[in-house]
């Protein structure tokens, strides 16, 4: 099941991510990593620096949506590529 969403990633260009709240962690697809041109040593520590991958004019909406998600526990989802 891995490789066929490793491939249809790939293939459609769309990757996904997951932050877990209580741990404070962050976990990337691998087309995420390809999406934004880094490595999987790539330092998933601050979600928040992150806003930096997305467009200058949708960096402030992208904030919103997730600081609304880990405070107001507001389930979110995004897409870009």
């Amino acid at each position: 099941m891995q490789t066929l969403l490793n491939e249809t990633q790939e293939i459609t260009k769309v990757g996904g991510w997951e932050y877990n709240v209580a741990a404070k962690h962050v976990i990337w697809t691998d087309e995420v990593y390809r999406i934004h041109g880094v490595s999987k040593e790539y330092d998933l520590g601050n979600p928040e620096g992150d806003i930096e991958f997305y467009a200058p004019e949708d960096q402030e909406k992208m904030d919103e949506a997730f600081r609304g998600a880990v405070e107001e526990e507001r389930p979110t989802t995004s897409s870009y590529n």
